[in-house]
């Protein structure tokens, strides 16, 4: 796709500049996995800008979706992390851990959490225990 092509309805830049003002023509008319794709990397670049206002309403528009689906949850703790409510992240990578101890992205997610609050010793024992049954993850290693 280049850059030229319009992508069906989701033309973020022809709507007003306020989230709240794009939802009803947005999330009506998602039906096409690039849709998602497309807006899961914007909610990412939102959370990076520390743009929350554009963040929230792309994480809201995919919860309507797919409200309990781990993808979704995910994003959810990577919104609190964006928001420095790291506790809160905690708790819901924790949750999806206990979940699925096999989940590999939220597992490397709650470990770089827990880098960038300098502990260190939490970060090893959640990788250790990840690559203890996950051995062939090499990116772990």
């Amino acid at each position: 796709m280049s850059l030229s092509t319009p992508v069906k309805s989701l033309s973020i830049v022809s709507q007003p500049t306020h989230p709240h003002f794009a939802s009803t023509t947005l999330t009506s008319s998602l039906h096409y996995s690039t849709d998602f794709y497309l807006i899961e990397e914007f909610f990412y670049a939102a959370c990076e800008l520390q743009e929350f206002k554009w963040a929230s309403f792309f994480l809201q528009t995919v919860r309507a979706h797919f409200p309990k689906s781990v993808k979704s949850m995910r994003m959810l703790g990577m919104f609190y992390e964006s928001q420095s409510e790291i506790v809160k992240a905690q708790e819901i990578y924790l949750d999806m851990m206990e979940n699925d101890p096999s989940d590999s992205q939220t597992v490397k997610r709650l470990v770089c959490l827990f880098r960038d609050m300098d502990m260190l010793s939490s970060a090893i024992k959640v990788l250790n225990k990840y690559i203890e049954a996950n051995q062939e993850d090499f990116e772990a290693w």
